[in-house]
């Protein structure tokens, strides 16, 4: 990526002072999925990954000589299952311990049973892949409007209500250091090659207000975006300008294939035929079946089908019911 560097371990990297982004080696695999700690009057983590990680974030927490009965806050950008899984285990084994999240979000930890359902159609064995999600303390849960804070201490973040990816989304915004904690708003940017994929999952992707969601990041010139998947940047300018030229590139094909009464079967097939072949010339195999693991064509298509088909009327209308997926 250019801008991850290992340093004690592999498995924490030190982003700057106090920040740490802990890889949670999700199924095994590397820098696919991280959460960041920061040190402060209550450490915090942005963001605590699939509940089949979480030994891998405890064990993050320890090499950083950190005893996790000291986390006081969790801060999820949103709840879907790659996020925000193993929020219910943590707060289990953490009695003290408060997770703070977007209101629309917070039904969803309270009773996960429909975010399950809808992660169940996409992904097959959501257990396999995720493992199981318990629900949460309503108690212990705090929701954040838009532009709310949360004082750590030294810093604050500014919680910026971010929908498109999903209507739940937000962004964790430090105004001092100018940082963006970017959850999957700002796409999927895994280190060794440049290229910033934009995950557009049903139900809840939304084009226009994520267009909105990168333009409002874009107008308080972050000076780097922190990605859950993977790593962060320093020019974020060109992360952004990338993320909006490919997000309308993917939403433009599917609704001409749409238009032109293409089946949604067909859309898949030519959407992996032009965007992850486009990836496989620039990335090679090996990264894009990395992309892959986390969202392919087949869950990107369905979110844009369903887009042009609930909110412009174009194509036949097909339905997608239960609460918000993983994605």
């Amino acid at each position: 990526m250019g801008h991850y560097r290992e340093t004690t371990s592999p498995r924490v990297t030190l982003v700057d002072r106090d920040v740490y982004l802990i890889d949670l080696f999700h199924l095994g695999e590397p820098r696919l999925i991280g959460a960041y700690l920061i040190m402060d009057e209550r450490p915090a983590l942005v963001e605590v990954g699939p509940a089949n990680s979480l030994e891998h974030l405890l064990e993050g927490l320890h090499l950083l000589g950190l005893d996790p009965q000291a986390l006081e806050c969790v801060l999820l950008t949103h709840i879907h299952l790659d996020h925000g899984g193993a929020t219910g285990h943590l707060l289990e084994r953490l009695p003290h311990l408060t997770v703070y999240v977007h209101p629309n979000g917070a039904p969803h930890l309270v009773d996960p049973s429909r975010l399950l359902r809808s992660a169940q159609r996409l992904f097959g064995d959501i257990d396999a892949r995720f493992g199981p999600a318990k629900p949460v303390d309503p108690g212990r849960i705090h929701v954040l409007g838009d532009g709310q804070e949360v004082r750590l201490g030294r810093r604050i973040l500014v919680a910026l209500d971010a929908p498109g990816h999903a209507g739940h989304h937000l962004v964790y915004w430090e105004p001092e250091q100018r940082w963006a904690f970017a959850g999957d708003v700002c796409g999927v940017h895994l280190p060794d090659g440049f290229y910033v994929n934009p995950p557009t999952p049903p139900p809840e992707f939304h084009l226009d207000l994520w267009l909105r969601s990168i333009w409002r990041i874009r107008a308080l010139s972050p000076r780097r975006l922190l990605y859950t998947h993977f790593g962060w940047t320093d020019t974020p300018e060109k992360y952004l300008d990338s993320l909006e030229s490919g997000l309308r590139a993917r939403a433009e094909m599917v609704r001409r294939e749409l238009e032109a009464g293409t089946a949604s079967e067909r859309i898949c097939e030519l959407f992996r035929e032009r965007f992850e072949g486009e990836m496989a010339r620039v990335l090679g195999p090996i990264l894009l079946e990395r992309y892959r693991r986390l969202g392919d064509a087949r869950i990107n298509t369905l979110g844009l089908v369903r887009y042009w088909q609930k909110h412009r009327r174009v194509g036949p209308q097909e339905g997608f019911p239960g609460g918000p997926p993983n994605g």
